[in-house]
C-alpha cells in the first residue's frame, strides 16, 4: 500500500489515494518509479535503537 506525502520533494512522485496499490512493472512512468523507490526508503528509515528486530545473519 501506498501514500504521497505532500512533503516529499526529493524527485517527482506520483498523488495516490490513501492506502492504494502500486502495480510494479516495467512500464512504469518516472514518477511511479519515483513512488515505488520513496516508499521502500521511506520503510528503511528506522533507528537502530528503536528497531528490536535481530539483526540479519
Amino acid at each position: 500500500m501506498i501514500y504521497s506525502p505532500d512533503d516529499f520533494t526529493v524527485w517527482s512522485i506520483t498523488k495516490s489515494s490513501p492506502y492504494g496499490f502500486l502495480l510494479l512493472s516495467g512500464a512504469l512512468a518516472a514518477a511511479e518509479v519515483g513512488t515505488a523507490v520513496m516508499r521502500i526508503a521511506d520503510c528503511n528509515d528506522i533507528d537502530p535503537a528503536d528497531d528490536d528486530r535481530p539483526a540479519a545473519a
